[in-house]
């Protein structure tokens, strides 16, 4: 009874990290973009995860990887975004008994191995020259940094 009381009181916090690659549009083909998406299908499936095709029009497809090891679950998408640009992206959510600091948010003291292994295996992906951006998004907390 005073746990849940407790849990009313303070609640639960979470932190978000979204991890991107956006690809350069004159990059895509047909069969990259096969490639692409058959690498993040054998990378989730390597990790346990599924995956499914979220949106046909934009050829988004998103797979769910559960929590391991200590590692948090995550979210691996591929495909075009509502922004219109094509991307391979990946999003954890860390839940915690009370908010963080967003000093430690942001200086990447939540950020687990297993998310930093997967930011360099979607930059190894795409060619360096075919890579418009890699960043990293702490979300709630207004920060956003290259990795």
């Amino acid at each position: 009874m005073l746990l849940t009381a407790l849990l009313a009181l303070c609640g639960c916090a979470q932190t978000m990290t979204t991890s991107s690659v956006t690809v350069d549009a004159a990059y895509l083909t047909e069969e990259t973009e096969a490639a692409l998406v058959a690498a993040v299908y054998a990378k989730a499936e390597a990790l346990s995860g599924t995956c499914k095709l979220v949106n046909a029009e934009r050829r988004y497809h998103s797979c769910s990887v559960g929590e391991a090891s200590g590692n948090p679950s995550l979210e691996m998408k591929v495909g075009y975004g509502q922004n219109g640009e094509y991307g391979v992206s990946l999003t954890t959510v860390l839940v915690h008994w009370f908010p963080p600091p967003k000093e430690d948010v942001i200086s990447g003291a939540f950020l687990s191995e297993r998310q930093k292994r997967l930011e360099v295996w979607m930059l190894s992906l795409v060619p360096e020259e075919a890579t418009v951006n890699a960043v990293r998004h702490y979300i709630g907390y207004d920060h956003s940094e290259e990795f």
